[in-house]
């Protein structure tokens, strides 16, 4: 064995601590959807895996999209009762969490990067403009199986936005882009592999 495969063998073992997991039994993989969503004109699909050498952590992806409650736009002193709405079209991001427990149930902490375009239109002028924002979701999660793959998992957090490119002007009036934005959701799941 050459001395360049005995080095790269040397640090595959180093990595992953002497064993190699079988592919069937190495991750699981579940999809979600809010039940949130659909009540505020909207929907999502998101996927996690995990993977059974860092079982307590999972990565994650999605998209969304849905009309943000009009308590949230005017829960800005700078937008407040000024006829704003506010759609979110899309929205997609990425995501860590780490699982109390190492089975993916229970509690957990995580963070979500994402983008997202919001869509303004306003009751008193005419016409839609949009800006699209990057975001970070620092969040805390529970999630409680139902069956062996159907589960709900309920998550409270605080997105906090940045304007990048786009128009928050419509006609003469000017709409204050979020700086935070608090999210509480409602997924159900199911995990294909457990």
């Amino acid at each position: 064995m050459s001395p360049r495969w005995l080095a790269a063998v040397a640090a595959l073992a180093i990595v992953t601590g002497g064993r190699v997991p079988a592919a069937a039994d190495s991750f699981e993989l579940a999809v979600e959807t809010s039940v949130i969503a659909p009540v505020f004109r909207g929907a999502s699909l998101s996927g996690r895996l995990r993977t059974f050498s860092l079982p307590h952590y999972a990565l994650g992806a999605g998209i969304s999209a849905l009309s943000l409650p009009q308590v949230l736009v005017d829960g800005s002193s700078d937008n407040e009762l000024k006829g704003w709405h506010v759609d979110l079209r899309p929205s997609g991001y990425v995501s860590v969490d780490y699982f109390v427990e190492p089975d993916g149930t229970g509690f957990a902490a995580g963070i979500a990067l994402g983008v997202a375009r919001y869509t303004l239109t306003s009751e008193i002028v005419s016409g839609r403009t949009s800006y699209v924002a990057v975001y970070a979701l620092p969040r805390a999660a529970y999630t409680w199986f139902v069956t062996d793959s159907l589960y709900l998992e309920a998550s409270v957090g605080l997105q906090l936005d940045a304007k990048v490119s786009g128009s928050t002007k419509l006609s003469t009036r000017r709409f204050v882009p979020f700086a935070v934005l608090p999210q509480a959701n409602l997924n159900v799941g199911y995990l294909f592999a457990r």
